[in-house]
């Protein structure tokens, strides 16, 4: 008989109880051992395995934890039915049963008030979501809309900031300083007119503060502007100091 460096005979691991050292190694070398389960199975285990606890039955522990685990499961309490109730701009319809089975989880098909349909899970109805999200981007639409310098009379960005500088364009025809035509500022500089604000407020949109530039007159009279902010500043600080 192979003799081991460690004797595990008669020794208890779980439900088996090691009953004999058997002859025959594994692949690896690893001595084997015959056990005896406590249902009256016998099983052959490596004494590594049995040592560290990988294996504590024969198999019959896997399958009464599995029988515990459904009667428990039984009795728990079932989640309220949210069929034809209204979370907000949702109504619910009916179980998502395909979902569900997937996901593991409870899920509803509702129809929001816009007359999307969607598959929201049970715990999120009523708290996290509130609509298909529809929702969401209005209010996100509101807040870019009370922030954007370009709002005017209710519409902001995209198509309705293009229309607005292009009016000005057109009202203006060229650019008032130079008289710089749009075809000659394409030809020279490969871009349009610039609309140029007059007060230097970019979110007073009113169509008299506003006037058309060619890109050379623009980035000139950004600088005068800048520059007698300038002067300003460094006269006011002279009469400080000089005591004016």
């Amino acid at each position: 008989m192979a003799t081991s460096g460690i004797n595990l005979m008669s020794k208890h691991f779980g439900f088996l109880v090691v009953v004999q050292e058997l002859e025959r190694r594994d692949k690896g070398g690893e001595v084997r051992w015959l056990c005896e389960c406590d249902c009256g199975n016998k099983k052959i285990v490596k004494g590594r395995t049995l040592r560290k606890g990988f294996i504590k039955s024969c198999g019959c522990l896997k399958e009464k934890l599995k029988n515990l685990r459904i009667k428990t499961k039984k009795h728990h309490r079932r989640p309220n039915n949210k069929v034809r109730q209204k979370f907000r701009r949702l109504l619910v319809l009916s179980i998502d049963k395909e979902r569900s089975r997937k996901k593991k989880n409870l899920y509803y098909l509702c129809r929001c008030d816009c007359g999307s349909i969607k598959s929201i899970a049970s715990g999120n109805l009523g708290r996290n979501t509130n609509s298909c999200g529809c929702l969401r981007r209005e209010k996100m639409s509101e807040r870019v809309r009370e922030k954007n310098p370009c709002y005017i009379d209710g519409k902001s960005g995209g198509i309705e900031r293009i229309k607005f500088l292009q009016s000005i364009r057109d009202r203006d025809k060229v650019c008032q300083r130079c008289g710089k035509t749009p075809k000659q500022e394409m030809t020279e500089n490969n871009r349009m007119l610039s609309v140029h604000h007059r007060d230097g407020n970019h979110e007073n949109n009113k169509i008299d503060n506003c006037i058309t530039y060619c890109n050379n007159c623009h980035t000139k009279v950004g600088c005068e502007i800048l520059a007698a902010k300038k002067d300003a500043e460094w006269l006011e600080v002279a009469c400080e100091v000089v005591g004016i």
